[in-house]
Order: C-alpha cells, then sequence, then structure tokens
C-alpha cells in the first residue's frame, strides 16, 4: 500500500528542489548597468544556448564551442528580433517599454514563470539578478532596435496584432480547430486583409500561443486550448465540410477571445447556484468544477459519462436532488457551444433540424451510452408505482424518464 503522507512530501520535496534550481538560473547573471548581449549569452549554459538555437531555427552549429556558438547566436538574435517585435501583442509591447525606460531592468515577477522561459528562450528578454532578486532586462543591441521602431505606426501594428489574436481565440472558442487558412479568411472578414498578410497572420499566432495558454498553434492550423482530441474533431469537421459553421457575432467573438472565458447562460447560472446552494459546494470549487463540466460538455463527452464525474467530485444525498441535477445537466449541456457540431448548440440544431430528441444526436455522434445512472442506493420501483425520489409522480413519469 502507498503511504501518501510520504509519497506527498516526496513531491513536495520535488517541488521544492525545482523552484531551488530554477531561482538559481534566473539569478546567475549579474545585471549591470550596460548588458552586451555577447556578454549574457556566455553566461548561459550549453543547455540554455542549445534552447535559444532551436527556437531560432540556427543550424550547422553542433560542433562549435561555447564562444562559437554564443558569436553565431548573437548575430542570429539581431536578425531575428525585427520579425519577432513585427508579431508583438500589446502586453509584450508594454514590457519592453518598460524595460527600455527604465535603462537597465524590472522586477521579474510582472510576468508568468512560463513568459519569462518564453523570452528568454528567443534571446530577446533575459533574467538575471540584482540586491538578489529576479529582473529583467534587454541587451543594449536590441535595446537599439526596438527604440528605433517604436514609433506610433509601430504601435498601431502591435494593437492591430493584439485584436487579431483575441478574434482568432474567440473563434476557435466556438469551432476548436480551424486551419490557418480558414481562420484568416474569418478573421480578415472583420480586419482589413490589406492590414495583414496570411503570413504575418500566423506569426502573430504563433507568437501569441507562446505568451497565453487559449490556444495552440500546430503545423497546419490552430485549436482552441480547450479541444481535447484535436485529430477526431479535425475528421468530424471535413466529414461535415458542406455544413456552414454557426454564424458568430463580433460581440460574441470578442467576448470569447478573453483568457479563461466561459458562456455563463441561464443555464449555467442555474447549475452554479444548485451546486452552491443544495450541496454546498465552495464558489472556488463551483468555479473549477463548472469550467470542468463546460469543456467535457465542448468536446462532447456523454451525459451520462459528465454526471459519473459529478459522483466522483461530489456526495449527491439523495435520489431527488440526483434528479434536479441530472435535469440541470441536461439543460446545461443542450445549450453548451459543441465542436463537432461547428459551433452549434443541441438546441439551436433542434431547431434547424425540427427534431426534439437532442440526446439522440450526442448518441449517434459518439456511438455511446448516454443514459444518466445515479449510484447511490436507490429504491427499486415499478413502472405505476409511486416514485422513490418523493415527488408524488408515478415512476414513470418522474425518476425513470431520466434514466431511460
Amino acid at each position: 500500500m502507498v503511504d501518501n503522507n510520504n509519497f506527498s512530501q516526496e513531491i513536495n520535496e520535488e517541488i521544492a528542489a525545482f523552484v531551488e534550481k530554477r531561482k538559481k538560473s534566473l539569478l546567475k547573471y549579474k545585471v549591470k548597468e550596460e548588458n552586451k548581449l555577447i556578454d549574457v549569452l556566455m553566461s548561459l549554459t550549453k543547455t540554455e544556448l542549445d534552447d535559444i538555437r532551436i527556437n531560432l531555427g540556427v543550424g550547422g552549429t553542433s560542433s562549435l564551442k561555447k564562444q562559437e556558438l554564443a558569436d553565431a547566436l548573437a548575430g542570429a538574435i539581431l536578425n531575428f528580433a525585427p520579425n519577432w517585435l513585427a508579431n508583438i501583442e500589446n502586453e509584450q509591447y508594454e514590457l519592453l517599454n518598460k524595460i527600455v525606460q527604465s535603462e537597465t531592468c524590472i522586477k521579474g515577477d510582472i510576468i508568468t514563470p512560463s513568459q519569462v522561459d518564453y523570452l528568454n528562450s528567443i534571446g530577446i528578454v533575459f533574467s538575471g539578478s540584482k540586491d538578489k532578486e529576479h529582473y529583467l532586462f534587454i541587451p543594449e543591441e536590441l535595446k537599439e532596435i526596438f527604440k528605433n521602431i517604436n514609433n506610433k505606426s509601430f504601435k498601431k501594428k502591435v494593437l492591430l496584432n493584439n485584436e487579431t489574436v483575441r478574434l482568432a481565440t474567440g473563434i476557435l472558442f466556438y469551432y476548436g480547430y480551424l486551419d490557418y487558412e480558414q481562420l484568416y479568411e474569418m478573421v480578415t472578414r472583420i480586419i482589413n486583409k490589406k492590414e495583414i498578410s496570411l503570413e504575418r497572420f500566423v506569426g502573430v499566432l504563433i507568437n501569441g500561443s507562446c505568451w497565453q495558454d487559449e490556444i495552440i498553434t500546430l503545423e497546419i492550423g490552430a485549436q482552441h486550448i480547450n479541444v481535447v482530441n484535436p485529430e477526431e474533431l479535425i475528421e468530424t469537421q471535413l466529414e461535415w465540410s458542406k455544413e456552414e459553421f454557426r454564424p458568430l457575432s463580433y460581440e460574441e467573438i470578442y467576448q470569447a477571445g478573453q483568457p479563461g472565458y466561459v458562456v455563463k447562460n441561464q443555464q449555467y447560472l442555474q447549475m452554479e447556484k444548485f451546486l452552491a446552494e443544495k450541496l454546498n459546494v465552495s464558489i472556488e470549487e463551483v468555479n473549477g468544477f463548472m469550467q470542468d463540466i463546460i469543456i467535457m460538455i465542448m468536446n462532447e463527452e456523454t451525459s451520462a459519462f459528465i454526471f459519473d464525474y459529478m459522483q466522483d467530485m461530489i456526495a449527491i444525498p439523495n435520489q431527488k436532488i440526483a434528479k434536479q441535477l441530472s435535469l440541470l445537466l441536461l439543460e446545461l449541456y443542450n445549450s453548451v457551444n459543441i465542436f463537432k457540431l461547428k459551433g452549434y448548440t443541441l438546441n439551436e440544431l433542434d431547431k434547424m433540424m425540427g427534431k426534439t430528441a437532442k440526446g439522440l444526436v450526442v448518441s449517434k455522434a459518439r456511438g455511446k451510452d448516454n443514459v444518466i445512472r445515479v449510484s447511490f442506493g436507490e429504491k427499486t420501483a415499478g413502472r405505476n408505482e409511486p416514485c422513490p425520489c418523493g415527488s408524488g409522480k408515478k415512476y414513470k413519469k418522474c425518476c425513470m424518464i431520466i434514466k431511460e
């Protein structure tokens, strides 16, 4: 039997060791008044230099010594910087501007650890120590490049990049995955094609996916972070290639482009309220719980599977509560935009197709049992007997409907 206390202690020790190792790495370079690019590169380990080399696509350097590799990377970074700066978002612009305006460096906790790693790994912004604290700085040569292009025209491009990423994220929130050309066509229905080429569009998305967690860029397209199985989704989209995607308003797209966005419709709020009030789930737990449920629905997991998940996470005290919760789940399920349905909800599809058996659409698409089962000790009842949940209705007109 595994000793959970010892296991937890080992995990905590491993995390603490990793944090300490990372801290030493970040504080290794002592930030100076002037920081030359070659000096900074020479302070890095071979592994750190290799990260930059790989990310910048620098080849033919495997046999070089450290000084030679640093020299080669310095040139590659200076060539790469103008192209990368053309793709940055406003948050990145503000960070770079703040560092340049500070003349030397700014505190490193202003951005997330993953964002620090990203900037370090492309050789644009580096980590160092000052007064034993973590700071971010830009080598002098790169500061000059930024200063030379930092004008009103550049700022306008940055804001366009920002809107591009937000609109692309919002579209992917509903459709899940699109190839770059499809996504470009949809975004440029809102943004004039003359303002951004397909090549720049892809570059902006790749940078955006490295900076924030909402989208993932792949070889020929991009997906939303909520997509569980992109390969399966792509296959379904090909099968439904003649069907149109759900039309989206600008407001829907723009709102969905926010980090961690969830459509909090009436059904969502009802379920949220029920969990908090009837099952005493804390607000913090409800938020995480609802996020998981929504993602499962968007990926067209069956309502039976989701209900099983809910039972694993929370105690359902009796059949009456179970019935109410299952009905709320089904109402929520029918109101959520589903990736495989090209962004439509089952309620919307029902109106379009003139069908009432909404669950049948899911069952056909997934080929799975979609029956909700409750896993506590329930009473058995005949079809015409009073329902065990205490509603006063006959079993066949009450909980039997939920089961079947």
